[in-house]
C-alpha cells in the first residue's frame, strides 16, 4: 500500500471510531465477526475496543442464561441463512 492510502485508512479509521453515533461493524460471516466499533458503542454497551474485535457476535453478547425463551441465537443465523 502507498503511504497516502496507510494515511487515509488511519484517519478514516479514527474518524469512524469517534462518531457520535454507536456503530458496530460485523463481517457476513457465520459468526457475525466483530470487525469495528465505535467508541459511542463502547461506551452504551460498557465494553471495549479488546474485549470485542475478532469475536462473533454472540461470543461478545450471549443470550441470558436466566432466559428460558431466549431466541437470539437463532433469529439471526436464519437471515444470514437467507441471504445466501
Amino acid at each position: 500500500m502507498t503511504q497516502y492510502r496507510l494515511r487515509a485508512i488511519a484517519i478514516f479509521g479514527a474518524l469512524f471510531e469517534a462518531v457520535p453515533t454507536s456503530f458496530l461493524v460485523l463481517l457476513p460471516d457465520e459468526q457475525f465477526t466483530i470487525v469495528a466499533v465505535s467508541d459511542s458503542y463502547l461506551r452504551a454497551t460498557l465494553t471495549t475496543r479488546a474485549s470485542l474485535l475478532g469475536k462473533g457476535l454472540f461470543d461478545a453478547f450471549p443470550d441470558n442464561p436466566d432466559d428460558v425463551e431466549a431466541t437470539g441465537l437463532a433469529e439471526p443465523q436464519d437471515l444470514h441463512q437467507e441471504s445466501h
